[in-house]
């Protein structure tokens, strides 16, 4: 799925970012080049998340929007 939305929006995975709360989200950004962060609001739990290599783990949605702000 994250390879067709690359495709579709002709996005570079660079300047992309998958936000996801289990391990396949992550691994599925890893697999396309894209960063991951996982989220602790979700399904998953930190150690699933840090297991599969997400660039970064927040446990808050204003974590997130920090993290994501330039």
């Amino acid at each position: 799925m994250i390879a067709a939305a690359l495709a579709d929006f002709d996005a570079d995975p660079a300047d992309t970012v998958m936000v996801g709360d289990r391990r396949y989200d992550i691994e599925g950004a890893m697999t396309n080049g894209v960063r991951g962060i996982g989220v602790l609001w979700g399904f998953g739990n930190r150690k699933e998340l840090e297991l599969a290599g997400a660039a970064a783990i927040v446990a808050a949605p204003a974590e997130l929007d920090a993290l994501l702000r330039p």
